[in-house]
């Protein structure tokens, strides 16, 4: 899906690359088998956009246990409303964080995956979530 970037909870367009070109975000299956195969079955999932809490997690696990080996060990670590949130994992270790803009909230999941790991970690997610009107 095309990834949208907000201005003050403004929808002013989609994130595009250096070519001008509209980055299309997709699941990454491989990267998230890896950390059900490391965390002994567990996997990760994760949604953006929900028009609530509660069905923003109940679909996160439900994502999660598509790819997990143990899907029972599905939980929620992180929820995040109208701010942004990254996941870094290395070392058997994944850290979630969130932050006022994606840039940040990278930064901060890579230096707390960093410093609790002991090597480098990379984002295997990152997203926002911003105020946006519900339909009544």
């Amino acid at each position: 899906a095309p990834i949208p970037e907000y201005v003050f909870g403004q929808l002013m367009g989609y994130k595009t690359d250096l070519n001008g070109q509209t980055v299309i975000s997709k699941r990454q299956d491989q990267a998230l088998q890896n950390i059900a195969s490391e965390t002994g079955g567990s996997g990760l999932g994760v949604v953006n956009g929900r028009a609530s809490k509660a069905s923003a997690e109940r679909d996160a696990v439900l994502d999660c246990k598509q790819v997990a080996k143990e899907p029972e060990k599905c939980s929620v670590h992180l929820s995040f409303y109208n701010q942004c949130a990254a996941y870094a994992w290395g070392g058997g270790r994944g850290i979630a964080a969130s932050a006022v803009d994606e840039k940040t909230a990278i930064l901060e999941a890579t230096r707390l995956c960093d410093s609790a790991s002991g090597v480098e970690c990379m984002i295997y997610h990152s997203g926002c979530s911003f105020q946006e009107a519900v339909p009544p």
